[in-house]
């Protein structure tokens, strides 16, 4: 039995990723999150599922900051990003910074299920017309260093790129 793992802030979004997987493995365990905060509780709480398909843009989320630093701490976690942005650099971006796949949020169901069956079958899906390069140094050192914070330390990272104090 499959456990999946759905991060995203849109409820409409989270449950046509759920129905998706459904339709091809209708014995999934699902599992949503809805922010950075409760992606991180989730990931604690099931460290060993077989995947995650994380929304970039999610309260909490900077860039590429989550999937950064949930990579760090859960490197076996295979993780797929599913984004609105279909941009060649940023599909690019998401594999260099970890990802094992990448869906942009128009794909089909078929593409959804084909993107999935590959990631959990050990390789690394992109959409045809992507192609994935290396990062720019600068942001390279970024994601190291935000993959060496701590779980509290992330969060409080997040708040701060918000504008709130650090308190």
């Amino acid at each position: 039995m499959r456990e999946i793992l759905v991060a995203d802030d849109h409820p409409l979004f989270r449950d046509a990723l759920k129905r998706a997987i459904l339709t091809a493995w209708p014995n999934a365990l699902m599992h949503e999150a809805d922010s950075v905060e409760s992606l991180q509780a989730l990931v604690d709480a099931h460290a060993d599922a077989d995947l995650l398909l994380l929304d970039l843009h999610m309260p909490g989320a900077n860039g590429f900051s989550a999937l950064v630093h949930v990579r760090s701490q859960y490197p076996g976690l295979p993780i797929v990003v599913v984004s609105a942005h279909e941009e060649r650099a940023v599909v690019a971006r998401a594999i260099a910074h970890g990802a094992s796949g990448y869906i942009p949020k128009s794909a089909s169901v078929a593409a959804i299920v084909e993107a999935v069956r590959s990631v959990l079958a050990g390789g690394v899906w992109v959409p045809t017309d992507a192609n994935a390069g290396p990062l720019q140094p600068a942001e390279a050192d970024a994601a190291a260093r935000i993959a060496e914070l701590t779980p509290q330390q992330f969060r409080v990272l997040a708040m701060i790129a918000e504008g709130l104090l650090n308190k």
